[in-house]
């Protein structure tokens, strides 16, 4: 990363939409900026001429699905609350993108990944003001699962030149 370029941060872009929701819509939007992750390491999956790392951007990809229908899950009308968290923020799938499309890939992935270590504590939170002990460790696993797509991102990062290793 040139020492000149300012990562967005993301957390800042995202936080206000959270403010906008009820409680029993903000996991669900968590889940829908989940999807949303999983869409854009797909696409970085597929630019890639490494079969391995493909893989591995697939996985995360996989994961990011995994932790949305798992919070999905956890709601009864989380159709109904995607369908209008869509109506109320149709720019939602643009607003994340926009303020990465600048950056190279590197960049991106150095963005998603403090990205996922927000979104890992969102979960934590969730979880914190959970009473039932199942949900509780539901929302504690998307949590772990989003630190594992934060140090994935981490451990290729590290594989960059002129990155510390």
């Amino acid at each position: 990363m040139s020492a000149k370029t300012t990562l967005p941060d993301v957390l800042a872009v995202l936080t206000p939409l959270f403010d906008q929701c009820a409680p029993d819509e903000q996991r669900i939007l968590l889940a829908v900026l989940e999807r949303l992750a999983a869409e854009h390491y797909r696409r970085w999956a597929g630019s890639l001429s490494d079969p391995e790392q493909t893989r591995d951007f697939l996985t995360a990809a996989a994961l990011e699905e995994h932790i949305a229908a798992v919070a999905e899950g956890l709601e009864p009308n989380a159709e109904q609350i995607t369908r209008r968290l869509w109506q109320r923020f149709p720019h939602l799938r643009s607003l994340y993108a926009d303020a990465i499309a600048h950056l190279s890939h590197v960049e991106q992935w150095e963005v998603q990944s403090i990205g996922e270590h927000g979104g890992a504590g969102l979960w934590r939170s969730f979880a914190q003001a959970e009473a039932n002990p199942e949900i509780r460790a539901k929302l504690l696993a998307c949590a772990a699962a989003d630190e594992e797509n934060s140090q994935f991102l981490i451990r290729v990062l590290k594989t960059m030149p002129g990155r510390a290793g």
